[in-house]
């Protein structure tokens, strides 16, 4: 009963992380939305693996990069980078 309680856990961790992934990038959301819903990665995600938290923090950090990097405001805010470093 404990593993099926953990691949669970890594299905939820993976759909948490994307949709965060999603909600904060500031361009190609439908890109990511394709992306993370290859059954590769669907297939990761409900396995028992550290791929999981894996990709789904690199797609939190590639969001939060491109977030800084299109920004509208032109200067870089301490909270994201912050943010971005303790996700990698």
């Amino acid at each position: 009963m404990p593993f099926h309680i953990m691949y669970l856990a890594g299905l939820l961790l993976y759909i948490i992380t994307m949709f965060w992934a999603i909600k904060i990038i500031p361009t190609g959301k439908k890109m990511l939305l394709f992306i993370a819903l290859i059954p590769t990665y669907i297939f990761w995600a409900t396995t028992y693996t550290y791929d999981t938290m894996l990709f789904g923090f690199i797609s939190i950090f590639i969001a939060l990069l491109m977030r800084e990097w299109i920004g509208k405001d032109g200067c870089i805010n301490a909270r994201n980078v912050v943010t971005g470093m303790l996700d990698f």
